[in-house]
């Protein structure tokens, strides 16, 4: 290879080697230029996702607090569906501070729970050593006084009479707090009346 044929060789050479530079430094520019746009919008998007990321770390929070408060409602609604129960010990156990009494009872019509709450109650009462005759039917337990969105009411004639007193302590012991009472001055003076209203 003589000396021009170097020279041409050397010429296409340096224009190849002009041309990869060029297309180096492109591909730099290139890189520094789409990293920099690369960089810029993956911090938009962490933005944005953190932000959707808060949304529904809030909106869980949201659905756990509703689910909490239906399931307290329903267990509320549940107890409310029971059938009140008659915790003897805790009544027999208030029931023998007094001495036995005597008393009537009635319950309003058309519940089965009210019936069989009434039954369990006077048969309690009959343990205690309480003179009550079977429970009467009635078809409302409310006063003319205006007295009775409860569950149980005691009336009498006199509302301090020991038996009602010992009636009412022993029914808030056994935990019947939804209770009401009245004066009844067409009953006899011993003896109290309880009525038993539907489960409110």
């Amino acid at each position: 290879m003589d000396k021009g044929e170097l020279e041409t060789l050397l010429s296409r050479i340096d224009i190849w080697l002009l041309l990869f530079g060029i297309v180096v430094v492109v591909g730099v520019a290139g890189e520094s230029f789409f990293g920099i746009r690369h960089w810029w919008n993956s911090r938009k998007l962490q933005a944005i996702q953190q932000r959707e990321n808060e949304a529904l770390r809030g909106e869980i929070a949201r659905l756990n607090k509703d689910a909490n408060e239906a399931k307290v409602k329903l267990e509320e609604f549940k107890k409310r569906q029971e059938a009140r129960g008659v915790p003897t010990a805790l009544l027999l156990g208030e029931l023998s501070k007094y001495p036995p009494g005597k008393a009537v009872m009635e319950y309003q019509l058309g519940s089965p729970e009210t019936f069989l709450f009434t039954g369990n109650l006077h048969s309690h009462l009959l343990m205690a050593k309480w003179d009550i005759p079977k429970p009467i039917g009635v078809a409302a337990i409310a006063s003319d006084k205006g007295a009775a969105l409860a569950e149980i009411v005691l009336s009498a004639r006199r509302l301090e009479d020991p038996s009602v007193q010992a009636l009412w302590n022993a029914f808030m012991a056994a935990g019947y707090t939804r209770l009401g009472s009245f004066k009844d001055m067409t009953l006899p003076d011993d003896r109290p009346r309880i009525l038993i209203g539907p489960k409110l």
